[in-house]
């Protein structure tokens, strides 16, 4: 889970600073471009995953499906429960929401609550409009 920044607000940073070493391999493996060069430390790990020419790469690599979840958390309040995703898009997504989560393309605070990173958004636009 997330750990609060200097904002107050949880960040990716914190959710990365969370994860086992399998979670962090498992990232490491979807999103090859953040091994290049290798991050001195978890926080230059969320930085460059939060890039906007590495979100843009991540979010090429997912089915459409997982897009859709992704356009649904972007547009509910943050921060927004899985129960809230489901209730919205009408279909279970967990494995989306896991896989969304396992890419830092969405982290969760101390709650379990779903967050976006900002650049994430950026470049999600406003899904169908909304």
């Amino acid at each position: 889970m997330s750990t609060p920044g200097l904002s107050g607000r949880p960040t990716l940073a914190g959710d990365l600073r969370s994860r086992d070493d399998e979670s962090l391999a498992a990232l490491l493996a979807d999103r090859p471009d953040l091994l290049a060069p290798v991050p001195t430390d978890l926080a230059s790990l969320a930085a460059r995953a939060t890039t906007r020419p590495s979100v843009q790469r991540a979010l090429d690599q997912l089915d459409r499906f997982t897009l859709q979840v992704l356009d649904v958390v972007a547009v509910l309040p943050e921060p927004s429960t899985d129960i809230d995703v489901e209730a919205t898009l009408g279909a279970d997504p967990a494995a989306a929401l896991a896989t969304l989560h396992r890419q830092a393309l969405v982290f969760r605070d101390a709650d379990g609550a779903l967050l976006v990173p900002r650049t994430v958004l950026e470049v999600v636009g406003t899904p169908a409009g909304l």
